[in-house]
């Protein structure tokens, strides 16, 4: 399973080939398959069973099977299922970088650059319903089994496949302009500061209060703003941060389960398991067998 966590700070691939693949799988509905986080790469997520609402900043899609979802860089994103037999999907995620020229060339001046410099955006919502997306559609499947293979020249066909799902993108003007300032950008920039507040006190005391001040907003109002973002009230989306990562203690470290619950902030050992048990169906001990 992938590690999300607010601002990712996961390296993807390595430094000459910053490109990974990821095969999650969510065998089960009715749950959160990715945390609301951001990350600098770009991102292609590819459904390959299932499907699952998405939530890219303000804006959701139901993304089903054989469909894929465009991240673009520093996009607050976070998904749920409540499909019976859950959502399965791949994931590309890769660095601007890699498609990238140390040259001023017209490709990196006329379309890459404008892109890394958030000129504009790429649109997100791959149906598969028209041309230009059936034929993203096939390049994405095409990156993910050249890298799965690890074939000869895997390194080269990849980057190859990139520009081209680029060079279609422009053609077809599958293009969002990004406006320099705007109001948009502003929440966005509030809510990160929230998340990544978060993300570095998880194992303190958080309250509401506290949480709203970070960003002068009155309690009520940081609540509604803070659900618009994330689709889970504030505690909701506090104790699936700690569940998770007291998962990881159990599961990857010495901790008895008493020592999980303290570590990630739980102060209640019975609060503590009842909460593991709705986000995890499962108790806290089964995970240390």
């Amino acid at each position: 399973m992938i590690k999300y966590n607010y601002e990712e700070n996961i390296t993807h691939g390595i430094s000459s080939f910053p490109v990974a693949v990821y095969d999650v799988k969510f065998l089960e509905g009715n749950q959160q398959i990715l945390p609301c986080h951001w990350h600098d790469e770009y991102e292609f997520i590819y459904i390959s069973e299932g499907s699952a609402t998405f939530k890219i900043d303000e804006c959701s899609y139901d993304v089903h099977k054989s469909q894929a979802l465009l991240i673009n860089s520093g996009e607050l994103h976070s998904a749920y299922t409540n499909n019976v037999s859950g959502c399965s999907y791949l994931a590309i995620v890769f660095k601007s970088s890699f498609i990238e020229s140390s040259q001023p060339d017209v490709c990196q001046t006329k379309y890459i650059a404008p892109l890394v410099l958030k000129e504009y955006a790429l649109k997100p919502h791959i149906t598969g319903n028209n041309t230009a997306d059936f034929h993203i559609l096939y390049l994405i499947q095409q990156i993910i089994q050249k890298i799965a293979q690890q074939s000869v020249s895997f390194e080269l066909y990849t980057k190859a496949y990139l520009l081209t799902i680029l060079s279609i993108i422009f053609e077809n003007n599958l293009l969002v302009t990004c406006p320099k300032e705007s109001n948009s950008k502003s929440k966005q920039f509030r809510i990160k500061k929230v998340l990544t507040y978060i993300d570095e006190n998880l194992s303190t005391k958080l309250t509401l209060d506290s949480l709203a001040a970070i960003i002068n907003m009155s309690r009520f109002h940081f609540c509604r703003f803070f659900k618009k973002y994330t689709s889970m009230s504030p505690i909701e989306y506090i104790n699936t941060m700690r569940i998770d990562e007291a998962e990881k203690l159990l599961k990857h470290r010495d901790y008895s389960v008493t020592e999980a619950a303290l570590e990630v902030g739980f102060e209640n050992l019975s609060y503590f398991t009842k909460q593991f048990k709705k986000y995890k169906n499962s108790l806290p001990s089964e995970v240390l067998k």
